[in-house]
This record gives structure tokens, C-alpha cells and sequence, in this order.
């Protein structure tokens, strides 16, 4: 995951992170419930809010399940209906090795003490976080989640497995996805397959291993199966290279049979 730059404070002083985000106008994401629930949660990363229906991220991320409602501590009170209270707050923190961060609840939030490594993280990578973090949010919420790059997928499946939310983004990407002519995925599988193929897998995705597949094995003389650095995976795209090459022997074999007894009387 990225880095950030957070503002400086001193370490006897706890502020808000919220509070001392630079003034302007901010990109905000609003996220209801399903029944149109007002949202009940703020999360703030890199200086964008995110505004989400809390029960969502619970019922579809064990990340969220289990750190919303921690197991040594009472519930918290549900908010009023109507209110604009909000029951959760989430902020970035960034680890004093400067190379790190994570999601945390304000009122755990510490700030980084004078002695922490200067942050190494550049626009883009924040950029790239948040990207992420805005598609995983529009999985969770079953809203459209358009994909545009191999990259953009990657770091989608990297933040789905930190919040324990796999099984959800491969619901995602369904049959029409994989086999519409302008989708990404259509696109991007003949020539991205050796990077795609280790997310399938993550993913549990068979449909998209399988695509993946079928293009590792080819071209024939040279399939892009020998690209593969993980050797298991490479085994298992082995296995069904050499299937496919079994059957095209014996398709040739058959064909060759039938010409030779039809025009040349012999008996295959």
C-alpha cells in the first residue's frame, strides 16, 4: 500500500486529523445503504473522505467486522435516525518508518513522533490508493466498478485480501465482464494473461483462470506459459498445454486417417 504525508504536530499535542486537512474544496465519495440509509461513517485517506453506510463494510469485509465492533468492547450506540452524527470516524496513520500506513479509528489515532523517518510516498501512489480504495468501496456496495488497467486490478485484489474481501470482488467480475468486446478484461487477456493469472488465482476466479489459460497456450511454437515465474502455476498451465497438444495429435491423426482412406485406399 502507499504512504502519506501527514501534517506535523508535536507529540503532546492530539489533533484531529480531519481538522488540519488543506482548505478547499475535497473530493467526497457517498456511499448509502441499501435501503437508502444515510451513511454513518467518515474515512479519510490521504485527504479524501469517504462517506459509507457502516453495516455494508461489516457484512461484506471481515477486516471491518471485526475492527468496527472489536470483541473486547461494547457496541457502540446506533445513530439516531435523521442524525447527522456520524457512529464511526477513520483516519490514515502513518507508521513512523515512514514506508507504511493504515486506516484507524480516530480515537486511536497518534500522531508521529519527532524522531519518524521522512515519508517516502509520491502524489502518485496516494493517487493510486485512493483509486483503489474508491473501487474496493463501490464493490462492497455493488455499485459499477470499471476497471482500466492491469495495475488497477492488482492493487484492487491487494486491498480486497488486506480487508478480507476476495470472495466479493470475484463476484464482481461476472461473464459479461470477461467476454464483452470493449471490457477490460476482453482486451487485456491475450496480451496481460502471465500478470492476470496470478490474480485469478487469489481471486479463486475459475472462469478467469481459465481465459487466462487459453492464452498461455499460445502461440504454439512459443507458449506465454514459459513467462510464468511461479512454478506451481506454470505446472498447472503445463498440464493443460500438454492436454491441449494430446488432442490436437490425435485430431490430426483421425483427420490424416480419413484423407488417406478416402483418396488413397488405405486403411487407417
Amino acid at each position: 500500500m502507499g504512504r502519506a504525508k501527514k501534517p506535523k504536530v508535536t507529540p503532546s499535542k492530539r489533533v484531529n486529523p480531519i481538522a488540519v486537512l488543506p482548505k478547499g474544496p475535497r473530493p467526497q465519495n457517498f456511499f448509502q445503504g441499501p435501503q437508502g440509509e444515510a451513511p454513518d461513517m467518515r474515512i479519510e485517506l490521504f485527504g479524501t473522505e469517504f462517506h459509507v453506510y457502516s453495516p455494508v463494510l461489516k457484512f461484506y469485509s471481515a477486516f471491518f467486522a471485526k475492527f468496527l465492533e472489536p470483541a473486547n468492547k461494547p457496541p457502540k450506540p446506533e445513530v439516531p435516525f435523521g442524525s447527522k452524527r456520524l457512529k464511526y470516524e477513520w483516519v490514515t496513520q502513518v507508521d513512523d518508518d515512514g514506508q507504511s500506513y493504515c486506516l484507524t479509528d480516530l480515537a486511536n489515532y497518534t500522531p508521529r513522533s519527532p524522531n519518524a523517518k521522512r515519508i517516502k510516498v509520491t502524489k502518485i501512489q496516494q493517487a493510486e490508493d485512493i483509486l483503489g480504495f474508491q473501487k474496493l468501496l463501490c464493490v462492497l456496495n455493488r455499485k459499477q466498478c470499471d476497471l482500466f488497467s492491469v495495475q488497477q486490478l492488482s492493487n484492487l485484489v491487494e486491498l480486497a485480501d488486506y480487508y478480507l474481501a476476495l470472495p466479493e470482488v470475484s463476484r464482481s467480475i461476472n461473464y459479461i465482464q470477461l467476454t464483452h468486446p470493449w471490457s477490460f478484461f476482453k482486451r487485456s487477456i491475450p496480451q496481460d494473461c502471465v500478470s492476470i493469472l496470478p490474480l485469478a488465482l487469489k481471486l479463486k476466479h475459475k472462469l478467469l483462470f481459465k481465459e487466462c489459460c487459453i492464452f498461455l497456450c499460445n502461440p504454439y511454437s512459443d507458449p506465454k506459459l514459459n513467462q510464468l515465474e511461479d512454478p506451481k502455476l506454470k505446472a498447472i498451465v503445463k498440464t493443460a498445454y500438454n492436454k491441449v497438444t494430446s488432442d490436437l495429435v490425435q485430431v490430426f491423426l483421425t483427420v490424416i486417417g480419413a484423407i488417406s482412406k478416402k483418396h488413397l485406399g488405405y486403411k487407417s
